[in-house]
């Protein structure tokens, strides 16, 4: 490469963004949970859990993946949102346990869990990284 050639744009989201990759998901994971256990109500509990199972299971699985870019990321956040359901649907169909709220439940435990491991991987000293930043 030569100096006068532009360097490509860097695709590492920002600290602010990285935040909300943690935030977002356990939020609304949290929001739909309480809708669909204290039973609020059709059209609260149907905004509650739309809002959160199409993307944002899969966002808080791939959040470590920091080289995708903002449109990657939503397409294979959807994707790895409906294997996510899936599995867990086909688990408690197995077990004899099949309800929706279950299925709600356990989906909002994943997300939170991979939310908060992304967090921790983002951050942890042994990837010789002290900060998301990368330095």
């Amino acid at each position: 490469m030569t100096r006068n050639e532009p360097t490509a744009p860097s695709v590492r989201p920002s600290a602010a963004a990285q935040g909300r990759d943690v935030v977002g998901p356990c939020l609304l994971a949290v929001l739909a949970t309480i809708a669909v256990v204290a039973q609020v109500g059709a059209p609260v509990q149907t905004i509650a859990v739309f809002a959160f199972l199409p993307i944002w299971p899969g966002l808080a699985i791939l959040g470590p993946l920091a080289w995708l870019t903002p449109m990657q990321r939503w397409v294979f956040g959807a994707a790895a949102s409906v294997a996510v359901e899936m599995f867990i649907a086909e688990a408690l169909s197995y077990a004899g346990h099949f309800s929706a709220a279950t299925g709600v439940v356990l989906v909002a435990v994943v997300t939170v869990a991979a939310a908060l491991l992304s967090f921790a991987w983002r951050f942890s000293p042994s990837r010789g990284r002290g900060h998301p930043s990368g330095g």
